[in-house]
């Protein structure tokens, strides 16, 4: 009797999402500090990185399919202090920025009217810009990539929700073009976790 009355309750809360046909438009953001120190014997150096990611999703929520298909746009800013030993001066500062965008599809698993379950299949193709010290250094880095990302949607009102990606699976060929030195390619399969990999963002259901 309990077992059935469990399916019973589960099965209504799985039909209480009731989300209808609707624009999407999805902002959500990483901020990542990180300090790392060489301690080795006679070495002090110490390189401090801050990032910042903003990621962008206009798309249209097919509600009965519970699917979602559109387009992304993107920017990251990534800084690297270094500060060497006190018998060195060469102290300096790196700087990564990358512009991004492509196409998505969102697909929702509902648990009840309030949390949903999400996957998002993400194609980006992007191009980074690189500056040691305030100056370029010829360094033409273009990627295409495609990821899986898992997470969750919390709705606070019909159209208003919280989204958080907990995590990502994927699949990317780099280009690099140098004005010194040889061209590379590099393919690489990715599997991010961990607290630097949580974006939180809001989503609005128009």
């Amino acid at each position: 009797m309990k077992k059935i009355l469990f399916v019973t309750v589960f099965l209504i809360t799985l039909n209480a999402y009731s989300q209808k046909n609707a624009f999407v438009i999805n902002s959500d953001i990483a901020i990542v500090n990180t300090t790392e120190k060489n301690i080795e014997q006679g070495d002090n150096n110490t390189t401090k990185q801050k990032r910042f990611t903003l990621n962008n999703r206009l798309g249209y929520l097919f509600a009965k399919k519970n699917l979602e298909f559109g387009i992304t746009a993107g920017y990251s800013s990534s800084v690297d202090n270094i500060n060497f030993s006190s018998f060195s001066s060469d102290d300096g500062e790196r700087r990564f920025v990358t512009i991004q965008g492509g196409a998505y599809i969102r697909k929702y698993f509902p648990i009840n009217n309030k949390f949903t379950f999400q996957l998002i299949a993400d194609y980006q193709k992007s191009k980074d810009y690189i500056e040691n010290n305030g100056v370029s250094d010829g360094t033409d880095i273009q990627t295409n990539s495609l990821f899986l990302i898992p997470g969750f949607v919390y709705f606070l009102s019909k159209k208003i929700a919280l989204t958080i990606h907990i995590a990502s699976l994927g699949y990317s060929i780099e280009v690099d073009k140098s004005d010194i030195s040889n061209d590379t390619q590099k393919n690489e399969f990715h599997f991010l976790t961990g607290t630097s990999n949580i974006n939180i963002g809001i989503a609005f259901y128009l």
